[in-house]
């Protein structure tokens, strides 16, 4: 092998790694900024196309609202996506002061901040 093939293997072998690792990185933001979740609650573009076929006549009516739709359906799911954020800290607060005998105290504390 002269030593051009010998470069060219070593480089396809270093661009591989190199996809594999910014594959890996993709799958884990993907995961821990829970965009599956995101796609789970709200509809694909497809699927609202869909609908948008399936009703012509109420399209022309309902264009500006259409418009105003994924503001609101991206406002609820950041809402979820911090209450469930808010709920895990109190879980994890919670099983902390337990453990540090003061469970009862930071319960108390808790609803009464949340009256």
């Amino acid at each position: 092998m002269s030593s051009t093939e010998q470069k060219l293997k070593e480089y396809r072998k270093r661009k591989e790694t190199e996809r594999r690792r910014a594959e890996q990185k993709e799958i884990l933001y993907y995961f821990l900024s829970l965009h599956w979740l995101k796609e789970m609650i709200l509809p694909s573009p497809q699927e609202q196309s869909k609908s948008a076929k399936v009703q012509p006549e109420e399209e022309e009516e309902d264009e500006e609202e259409k418009e105003v739709e994924p503001e609101q359906s991206e406002t609820g799911f950041m809402f979820w996506y911090y209450f469930g954020l808010k709920l895990v800290l109190w879980v994890v607060l919670q099983a902390i002061f337990i453990e540090l005998e003061f469970g009862s105290v930071f319960f108390v504390a808790s609803c009464l901040y949340f009256m």
